[in-house]
């Protein structure tokens, strides 16, 4: 973001800008960062649930892409980014 100001780029009239997993810093920052959610700590529980499941043969296909399993994400739009380039409201 940084680089980008320097260059006379403005966020988020300009371009927009979206970070990952939800850090801290993403609140500090100016602009405020937009940034995702994920359960990273359920996605490791959840595979070394499946893992030791399938090495203890309790189950079958887990690990050929046979089961579906779905963990909730989440957007959260900070002021790095706009939903309507129209209305220039942060969010």
């Amino acid at each position: 973001m940084q680089t980008l100001k320097q260059e006379g780029i403005k966020i988020p009239d300009d371009i927009s800008v979206v970070g990952f997993n939800k850090d801290r810093i993403s609140r500090l920052i100016e602009p405020n960062l937009t940034t995702t959610f994920y359960p990273g700590h359920e996605m490791g529980e959840v595979a070394m649930k499946n893992l030791i499941n399938h090495l203890g043969g309790k189950s079958k296909g887990v690990l050929n892409n046979t089961n579906t399993i779905i963990l909730s994400s989440e957007l959260i739009f900070r002021a790095s980014s706009l939903r309507d380039k129209t209305n220039k409201k942060n969010y």
